[in-house]
């Protein structure tokens, strides 16, 4: 059986132009984002990475503040990563920002 989608019920990975399902894509990006990941395309070997603004209406208030800083945390190289030792906060933060702020700079 051959089954077919209407186009409001796909949705488009901008860069890359791959196609899912709407309810497959939030799914995946949930699942991405709760293990810790940033989204990437679902399709096999692609590294495209999927643009926040274009899941909005798919994602709850919490998924989106939770991309958004995914996106923050995969800015920051892993070596250049440092976390604030308060056990409060833990906030990520960047050894060579926080060095170019104490210098001055």
């Amino acid at each position: 059986m051959i089954l077919k989608f209407i186009r409001w019920q796909m949705h488009s990975v901008a860069l890359c132009g791959h196609q899912f399902c709407v309810e497959c894509m939030r799914q995946y990006i949930e699942a991405m984002l709760l293990e810790g990941g940033v989204p990437r395309c679902p399709r096999y070997q692609c590294e495209s990475k999927p643009i926040l603004r274009s899941f909005t209406n798919l994602l709850t208030l919490k998924l989106r503040k939770m991309w958004e800083q995914r996106i923050q945390e995969d800015s920051i190289p892993v070596a250049d990563r440092v976390y604030c030792p308060n056990r409060m906060c833990s906030a990520l933060m960047s050894v060579s920002e926080l060095s170019k702020s104490t210098n001055g700079h």
